[in-house]
């Protein structure tokens, strides 16, 4: 801990719960990837309409799902980030 007055204090960093579109495409998987290896990201929705993503992992969940016409709510629910990458 600083002896510093101006320093901030130490903030534990928040854990966060994430939804990714394009799940299954390559920039997803990678995303996803690197998102199962932070210890701050408590969980994953991996969204995709071709199919579920190739990460296995506790952390993920997979749906199967078209954007312009699923209603994501209940799987959208206590998510705090949504990045989404899916494009037609």
């Amino acid at each position: 801990m600083s002896t510093n007055p101006q320093s901030p204090p130490h903030v534990a960093p928040k854990i966060q719960r994430i939804a990714v579109t394009g799940a299954a495409g390559l920039l997803g998987e990678h995303l996803i990837t690197q998102l199962v290896a932070d210890t701050t990201v408590e969980s994953i929705v991996a969204i995709d309409r071709a199919g579920a993503s190739s990460i296995r992992s506790s952390k993920v969940t997979n749906l199967v799902a078209d954007l312009s016409t699923a209603n994501l709510d209940q799987h959208l629910a206590g998510v705090d980030t949504v990045i989404h990458l899916a494009f037609d």
